[in-house]
């Protein structure tokens, strides 16, 4: 596991591979990686965005 508040200034080599930087300046950051089947591979959960559906219904004004 990686955190890094720089993502600009973290350069990382996996496997005699470089990887390209992993953000952009002053950019927060994580990365994981495991030990999966004998190679190691990159497993950060993918974060869920959250979307509001606009409605066209005003909403209740709720009375004292």
């Amino acid at each position: 596991m990686l955190r890094t508040g720089n993502a600009a200034g973290v350069k990382v080599t996996l496997n005699d591979e470089d990887l390209p930087f992993l953000g952009g300046p002053g950019e927060v950051i994580e990365r994981r990686w495991d030990l999966v089947n004998g190679e190691i591979v990159e497993t950060t959960p993918t974060p869920v965005l959250a979307t509001a559906t606009p409605t066209d219904e005003p909403t209740a004004t709720p009375t004292p």
